[in-house]
C-alpha cells in the first residue's frame, strides 16, 4: 500500500473492523456514540495489528478504555484555538480558523460539507496546509480529487470512514475499494 497513513474512523461494527484491519490500516477508531463498550471489547477480540482509538465527545477514565491506544476527541464548530485539547483531536471549523491554530503531528483536520463549495485554489491550500503540519485529512474527496492529490504526493494521512451494515455481517465496500485501489498504485 502507498506510504500514506490511514485511520479508519467511525467504526461501529465487526464487518468494518475486519475489513479495514485486513487492508492494513494504521488505526481503527471506534465511535462511542454508535458502539457500546461491550460490543467494542467483543470486536477487539477479532482484530489485531492495528492501533485502536475511541472517538468521543465526553471524558472517559483510562479504565473504561484500557484497550485503546488513545482517545480522539470530537470537537465541532471551533470558536478559538483554545478548543484544541491534545494531539488526537479532530479539528473542524473555518479554514481561516484552522490556519490560525497550532497543529500537532498526527492531528486530524476535518473539512466537511463546505469542501464541495470551495474553489480548487482553496482546496489546494488546505491540502498543503495539512501536509505541512503532518495532519490526517478527513475530507469528502471525490475519487478524481483524491487521485490528483495522491499523484502530487500532497497527502500525509487519510481518514476513511466505516458505516452502517446493510444487515449484520453484510456491507458493500465498493466505494472504499476504489480508494484502496488508488492507494495501491
Amino acid at each position: 500500500m502507498n506510504q500514506i497513513k490511514i485511520i479508519a474512523s467511525s467504526i461501529s461494527n465487526l464487518t468494518d473492523a475486519r475489513y479495514f484491519a485486513a487492508w492494513g490500516v494504521n488505526a481503527l477508531s471506534f465511535d462511542f456514540d454508535k458502539v457500546d463498550r461491550d460490543e467494542y471489547f467483543a470486536i477487539l477480540d477479532w482484530v489485531e495489528g492495528v492501533k485502536i482509538y475511541v472517538e468521543t465527545r465526553e471524558e472517559f477514565s483510562d479504565l473504561e478504555i484500557h484497550e485503546a491506544d488513545g482517545i480522539i476527541y470530537l470537537k465541532d464548530n471551533l470558536d478559538s484555538s483554545e478548543d484544541i485539547l491534545s494531539g488526537n483531536t479532530i479539528v473542524s471549523g473555518s479554514f481561516a480558523l484552522l490556519q490560525s491554530l497550532s497543529f500537532k503531528e498526527n492531528q486530524i483536520l476535518r473539512i466537511g460539507d463546505e469542501w464541495s463549495s470551495w474553489d480548487s485554489s482553496k482546496k489546494q491550500q488546505a491540502i498543503q496546509f495539512a501536509k505541512q503540519h503532518s495532519c490526517f485529512v478527513d475530507i469528502p474527496f471525490t475519487l478524481t480529487e483524491l487521485e490528483s492529490y495522491l499523484e502530487s504526493e500532497l497527502i500525509y494521512g487519510l481518514v476513511l470512514r466505516g458505516g452502517e451494515e446493510e444487515k449484520v455481517g453484510f456491507k458493500s465496500f465498493e466505494e472504499l475499494e476504489g480508494i484502496f485501489d488508488l492507494l495501491e498504485q
